[in-house]
């Protein structure tokens, strides 16, 4: 299964506008990818997902949404690579 975190939807009073969505990773504490990126881009160092858990001061509940932040955690890393 493929995750697709880059979302474009067309904007209803303007179709050649896209905008970003905001997807939300987990609905145990209730957090969005945003929430996510914000606490990978804050720090210099490689994360792990415990790690994304304790910067927005939550723990995991039923895991699913692990494979999601890990998902997150390595794009920005692919993006530099690939300049």
């Amino acid at each position: 299964m493929r995750l697709a975190l880059d979302c474009h939807v067309k904007h209803p009073s303007d179709p050649d506008r896209a905008e970003e969505v905001t997807m939300i990773v987990c609905s145990c504490n209730v957090f969005s990818d945003q929430d996510v990126r914000g606490v990978v881009e804050a720090c210099e160092a490689r994360l792990t997902a415990a790690q994304v858990y304790d910067g927005l001061a939550c723990l995991p509940q039923c895991g699913r949404c692990a494979r999601t932040i890990r998902t997150i955690i390595r794009r920005p890393q692919r993006a530099a690579r690939e300049r």
